[in-house]
């Protein structure tokens, strides 16, 4: 992070207590020739999970996308991510 190769975004409660993080890495499509972003990380505390959390780190992440100038946003994930994983697909629909 500290050489910009990422960017993580954070939610908080108004007490200061971490919600919940996203985590976004800018890169290049070669196919769209444009710069793209890929949500790897998102993760809500399970005290704050079905709050909307999720929701609005996505739509910060499609929002942080676009003003980086990305044509789009995509989410990256694996078997070990299958509950983020439908979610951070929507980051398409979501702003950018």
């Amino acid at each position: 992070m500290q050489n910009g190769e990422s960017v993580v975004l954070m939610a908080e409660t108004a007490e200061g207590q971490l919600a919940g993080f996203c985590q976004l890495y800018p890169t290049f499509c070669s196919v769209d020739m444009a710069p793209i972003c890929v949500l790897y990380d998102l993760f809500v505390a399970a005290d704050f999970r079905r709050q909307g959390v999720a929701e609005q780190l996505l739509t910060a992440a499609g929002q942080q996308s676009k003003a980086r100038g990305a044509c789009s946003a995509h989410g990256a994930g694996d078997g070990d991510h299958q509950h983020a994983c439908p979610a951070a697909l929507r980051v398409d629909r979501l702003g950018t």
